[in-house]
């Protein structure tokens, strides 16, 4: 009888479909906070206080264009630093729009190396 038990369980088993629950993607980030723009590829995000008000502001810096794609050296990749402003709270944050950190910053060669 242990045996007839054992093929049904494992009959039951192999035949019959699991259900489970089914998860769906509804944002493309957390408060509002946008890691991908167009082509700009994200490599870092960073969180400071930048304006000093008590919550925390979102860096996000990464590479903004290749211009060499056979044979990339540090010269031929740029980069940015974008700015994401918390303006919600430390309990509650919120992101405003992504723009640019700095208008006039001089993006080093090399994403801070230098030759």
């Amino acid at each position: 009888m242990k045996k007839y038990n054992t093929l049904i369980f494992f009959f039951s088993v192999m035949t019959f479909s699991g259900f489970g629950q089914h998860f769906t993607f509804h944002s493309k980030s957390p408060f509002g906070i946008e890691a991908n723009e167009g082509t700009k590829i994200t490599t870092h995000l960073m969180f400071f206080d930048i304006d000093g008000d008590g919550d925390l502001d979102l860096f996000i810096t990464g590479i903004d264009t290749i211009l060499n794609f056979d044979t990339p050296t540090w010269n031929d990749i740029r980069y940015f630093i974008d700015l994401q402003e918390n303006i919600g709270d430390k309990a509650h944050p919120l992101f405003a729009q992504r723009g640019r950190a700095y208008e006039d910053y001089p993006y080093p060669l090399g994403y801070f190396f230098r030759r």
